[in-house]
């Protein structure tokens, strides 16, 4: 599910890997033009980026869902190699835990996987998991391959 609206670009793509809803059920994701208030980490931050997201459900009563995060629309991030996810469910109060984040450089996305709605925010740590940069094998010694 893409979740740009109009003029409201969030550049969130969710894919939902389980999904126990009723029938009529929503989602919603807000870009904030600001960093979480009042943020608590348990891993120590090095950054918090002055930005964040709120991720809503209604009548969703649990959920696994593949975040991606397009990076064209977060200018405020300049280390995307470096930066993770952090969510908290109560937005402006709590605890943010860390979420297992990939960059994807071919495709300039952060993707994380959660159960949690909440608040999410972008912080660099130094515990940062990176997808490995493909290698050429074929063709042998960079030659051209004719049609």
């Amino acid at each position: 599910m893409f979740f740009n609206q109009g003029t409201n670009i969030t550049g969130v793509t969710i894919k939902y890997l389980q999904l126990n809803a009723i029938l009529y059920n929503s989602a919603t994701v807000t870009r904030l033009p600001y960093g979480p208030v009042q943020a608590e980490f348990l891993e120590d931050v090095l950054i918090v980026y002055p930005v964040s997201i709120l991720y809503e459900g209604n009548g969703i009563y649990s959920q696994t869902s593949e975040i991606r995060i397009d990076l064209a629309v977060y200018p405020e991030i300049k280390h995307p190699e470096k930066t993770a996810l952090f969510v908290r469910e109560n937005p402006n109060h709590g605890l943010f835990t860390m979420l297992p984040t990939t960059y994807n450089n071919l495709s300039n996305e952060l993707i994380a996987n959660t159960t949690s709605f909440g608040e999410i925010a972008f912080g660099e740590t130094d515990h940062i998991y990176t997808a490995n940069v493909p290698i050429q094998y074929e063709p042998l010694n960079n030659k051209k391959v004719l049609p």
